[in-house]
């Protein structure tokens, strides 16, 4: 006779009063050396000895044949205890009051936060005492935490040894910019402020470079010094874009990457194998030796499970994109472990910073590897939870310049002071009008690539001076040529983003805090989606990663009735709470399927391998070693998913950067960044050529038009064309366009609207200019739609890039078109 031990709550029971009694899960019993009490497993504090029958089942041993007449014909709904159970893992609670507490720990008086905290949709409070180091955190009344892995205690003790508590969880804050914040919290808040456009230095390319080619490397277990340079080559080429940018030809990059080639070689041949090498020995720097902590004399990296997988994570309230998610085995003890791989291509200076990091990635892994809740479902159809409680206790830290790899282990104390700082970056933030102050370092802050935009706000804004700053000379170098006007405009302008942005991490919450079944009632979600390959596009040697979904076969005949249509940006998660497996694109839907387009493999929840232990052997079936057999794959891994429409926008951030271009000096002297503060800011008048200018015929134009077409011709600064609807404007923009090519020149032209845009290149194309148009294929007029470069466009040279677009002498986007 089969004996299962179980803590049951079924859809609703009925107690010796009667009365109807709504629960929620099924649960198989959790050994007692989880970290996770019995009790908090279960979404309700329903007094279970009122419940008639049932409360024995949690205590003894009884024969599924009893268990089955108990339950009696109750057919339990699985999809709500899907969405419950993932709903666990991100219970929110809102600070009701926070008052000051003492405590005695070893017959010394100490003081505490006393903070009363009110579960959200539940009629509960729980008290929360937040001690020691944690004493730094700031919360406040109104605020919304989290307390990972805790589901419902009336008091919580948070000290260093005790629990974390996480501030705004929902601001998902990414781990760079937590990493940075050791050293300075303006900075990263700027850096959240302020979205900058993408640096072309050798470094930062160059680096980019090395980065594909070490993990394409990973990915096929190739480290022949051959293929590493046949990689460099390939990525190269793909890379041309950049390159240009920076005035380098291929020629020239690939003589300086190609020197990499012997240390990537090295890397595989000391660290990439299924058993460690002898030569496999790690770096130490400071903290604790790893070999001594973890019990270990060589390592080595034994399978590649991922390549830059992301991940949200809701849990610890931050967010990030690993290089690569690695197991690795150590020597000695013969452990396998998996961890987070962080590579840097630069110099080891910024250590401690790069150790910060790599450890907020154990942080994200923890939140999808190391929490995996198993879904079975038995004979008489009932749910049965289980926890695997795995531990992501290190991370990999590997510099290629000096061929260095360090073991990063990861300690309480580690990860209580990055999330302390985590949340303090998070409060900050989430004030719309507060900065951080500066802290007055000039040796930090000469080498600060946001000191630009921290010394104009500082002058702007706070009112400050080089004294004030710190910096004395460096800020007067940064900011002596803004006038008053200029300073008022920044100030003005800075406070009118403030007001006017939206918070999207709060758009995006219902992602992760709402039930996928809640959600579609909205229309933003489909929930309980299962992969329909026969429809799959799925080619990974030309990255196209197009995926076809239709209802699980648990829901047959439910149409697809959403307000998701075509072009709308979408996050793929799983119904059991992975978030964001995938993004991208909708490209076709109907009442039985929606196809997407995503910007990478679309990642399944991870799925445990051959003889898996949780603390020995930590491994997991490989989604690289995968990439070429996606079909198996894919039908391997049965995953019910939910397609949430995401609430993708640009934000303030980029129009702060373009506010901080305006009144920052020019780099190549005062002339053009000067003229352009006169003529925006002061509102001087735009100079115009006044020597006499021979038209061609225009046929097509009125006097008017042709008066704003030669003085368009004759600005040097700018034109402004006002014309009610219907005076010609679109026509009058089509012939100056015409006539500005026919004198060698290129266009760039822009709208604020698709249709506005598109209807100004019709009149172009039919002029006989060929047109290159840039942006959503789903959004540009279907007459335009090939001249939208494909996305697998291959460019074969410098050269060649230079003439495919001299080629093109009108470029058309939206204003607001990228990520569109």
């Amino acid at each position: 006779m089969s004996m299962r031990k179980y803590m049951i709550t079924l859809d609703s029971v009925t107690n010796e009063h009667g009365k109807r009694v709504k629960l929620e899960h099924i649960h198989e019993s959790v050994d007692k050396n989880n970290d996770i009490d019995d009790d908090d497993m279960f979404g309700d504090d329903i007094a279970f000895e009122e419940l008639d029958g049932l409360s024995a089942l949690i205590t003894e041993d009884i024969p599924i044949e009893e268990l089955e007449q108990v339950l009696g014909s109750i057919e339990p709904s699985s999809e709500k205890r899907l969405d419950n159970a993932k709903r666990e893992k991100f219970i929110r609670y809102t600070v009701a009051s926070v008052t000051e507490g003492k405590y005695f720990k070893n017959d010394e008086e100490y003081t505490e936060c006393v903070a009363l905290l009110i579960q959200e949709d539940e009629d509960r409070v729980t008290t929360a005492r937040i001690r020691e180091e944690w004493r730094q955190t700031v919360i406040q009344v109104g605020d919304v935490v989290h307390i990972p892995f805790i589901t419902y205690a009336p008091e919580v003790i948070i000290d260093d040894v005790n629990n974390f508590i996480v501030v705004h969880p929902d601001r998902l804050i990414s781990c760079t910019s937590v990493a940075d914040s050791y050293v300075c919290t303006r900075k990263s808040v700027l850096q959240l402020k302020v979205r900058p456009i993408s640096e072309y230095t050798e470094a930062l390319v160059h680096g980019n470079i090395i980065h594909s080619v070490l993990q394409k490397a990973l990915e096929k277990e190739d480290f022949e010094i051959d293929s590493i340079k046949q990689e460099i080559e390939h990525v190269v080429m793909t890379r041309l874009s950049d390159l240009y940018a920076m005035d380098q030809d291929e020629e020239t990059a690939l003589k300086i990457l190609n020197e990499y080639a012997p240390g990537i070689s090295r890397f595989g041949s000391t660290f990439v194998s299924k058993t460690p090498r002898p030569s496999g020995y790690v770096s130490t720097d400071i903290g604790v030796d790893p070999t001594q902590l973890m019990g270990f004399e060589t390592i080595s990296i034994s399978d590649v499970l991922d390549i830059e997988e992301h991940f949200w994570s809701p849990t610890f309230g931050l967010k990030g994109m690993i290089d690569a998610t690695v197991e690795m085995t150590m020597s000695k003890n013969n452990k396998v472990i998996t961890v987070p791989f962080e590579l840097k291509t630069g110099k080891t200076a910024r250590f401690l910073t790069n150790r910060a990091q790599t450890l907020l990635y154990t942080l994200l892994m923890s939140d999808r590897y190391g929490k995996i809740f198993l879904y079975i479902y038995d004979d008489i159809m009932l749910l049965i939870c289980k926890l695997l409680d795995i531990d992501i206790n290190a991370g990999l830290l590997y510099y290629s310049k000096t061929n260095s790899i360090y073991v990063i282990p990861s300690s309480r104390n580690d990860l209580r002071s990055l999330i302390i700082s985590r949340n303090a970056l998070a409060s900050a933030f989430n004030k719309k009008d507060y900065i951080p102050p500066m802290i007055r370092d000039s040796h930090t802050c000469q080498h600060c690539f946001v000191n630009t935009t921290c010394t104009i706000y500082h002058k702007a804004i706070e009112k400050g001076t080089g004294s004030t700053s710190g910096l004395f000379n460096l800020f007067d170098d940064k900011t002596d040529h803004l006038n008053e006007n200029a300073c008022l405009f920044f100030e003005r302008w800075w406070n009118l983003l403030d007001k006017e942005e939206v918070d999207l991490d709060y758009i995006r919450k219902n992602i992760w805090s709402q039930p996928a079944e809640i959600r579609e009632q909205t229309g933003k979600c489909l929930a309980s989606m299962a992969l329909n390959m026969s429809s799959c596009r799925i080619e990974p040697a030309i990255a196209q990663w197009q995926y076809s979904f239709i209802r699980h076969p648990s829901q047959p005949n439910k149409p697809l009735l959403c307000s998701i249509s075509i072009g709308d940006p979408i996050v793929v998660s799983s119904m059991q709470g992975h978030i964001n497996l995938s993004m991208g694109f909708v490209s076709r839907i109907s009442t039985e399927e929606i196809t997407v387009d995503l910007s990478e493999p679309l990642r399944t929840p991870p799925e445990k391998g051959d003889q898996f232990d949780p603390t020995s052997k930590q491994n997991f079936n490989s989604f690289i070693r995968s990439a070429f057999s996606t079909k198996d794959f894919y039908t391997r891994n049965d995953t019910m998913y939910r397609i949430d429409r995401d609430e993708m926008m640009i934000g303030m951030a980029m129009l702060r950067n373009n506010l901080v271009l305006m009144t920052e000096k020019d780099a190549l002297g005062e002339s053009k960044k000067a003229r352009l503060r006169e003529l925006v800011i002061d509102l001087a008048k735009p100079d115009f050529d006044l020597e006499p200018l021979d038209l061609p015929p225009t046929p097509s134009m009125n006097s008017d038009q042709r008066k704003a077409l030669k003085k368009v011709i004759q600005a040097r600064d700018y034109t402004l064309i006002l014309g009610m609807p219907g005076t010609g404007k679109t026509t009058t923009t089509a012939e100056i366009i015409k006539f500005l090519v026919s004198r060698g020149k290129t266009v760039l032209l822009t709208a604020y609207t698709h249709t506005a845009l598109d209807n100004v290149l019709c009149k172009v194309r039919k002029n006989g200019l060929d047109v290159l148009r840039l942006g959503n294929v789903q959004k540009v007029m279907p007459s335009l739609r090939d001249c939208v470069p494909a996305s697998n466009t291959t460019i074969k040279s410098v050269g060649a890039m230079q003439d495919f677009y001299n080629s093109k002498r009108v470029v058309g986007v939206t204003c607001l078109g990228i990520g569109e």
